[in-house]
């Protein structure tokens, strides 16, 4: 396959897109919002639970320092989720500055690597720098070391769809 051109502008939700993919690394769906709540539930379940079993072996246990557990553990996932949603937000407003000084952005991807262009500057990446292709929503996230590049389906050439596109870019990409 020749070299795919694609001009674009990458959005808040397309590279939050992104970025879950890198860090979780499959490109598998975000988790849902009741998630976290979910969690701290079992956590809490799970030490009253216990509680009653070790109880019902004759074993006395104080259910308080139990629950306490489940309690604390709940609030560590709690407070993590916090400070994942704020850092993500200070990301997003960071890249919303940096896309609207970078301006249209404009990548070739073909057999010898991935060259992109900005107002601000340009860069080349050849293929073994590229540790994974992940599908997203609406687009592309090609991950590259610590940092994942999204490209949005609607900058592929025109009759390309993504799954084309992914093919392609692991196709050049090679086994990993």
């Amino acid at each position: 396959m020749s070299a795919i051109e694609c001009r674009y502008r990458v959005s808040s939700a397309l590279m939050a897109a992104a970025i879950r993919a890198g860090a979780e690394g499959k490109g598998r769906k975000p988790r849902p919002g009741w998630w976290p709540g979910f969690m701290a539930g079992l956590c809490i379940a799970g030490g009253l639970t216990l509680a009653v079993l070790l109880q019902g072996s004759g074993v006395e246990v104080p259910w308080q320092p139990i629950l306490g557990f489940g309690l604390g553990a709940a609030t560590v996932l709690g407070v993590w989720q916090l400070t994942y949603s704020r850092q993500l937000r200070r990301i997003m407003a960071e890249h919303d500055a940096a896309a609207a000084a970078a301006g249209e952005i404009v990548s070739r991807f073909g057999p010898e690597g991935i060259e992109t262009r900005t107002a601000l500057g340009q860069s080349f990446n050849h293929w073994g720098g590229v540790g994974a292709v992940h599908e997203i929503p609406g687009g592309t996230a090609v991950q590259m070391g610590l940092m994942t590049m999204p490209v949005p389906d609607s900058a592929l050439p025109r009759g390309m769809t993504g799954r084309v596109f992914r093919a392609a870019l692991d196709g050049w990409r090679g086994p990993a």
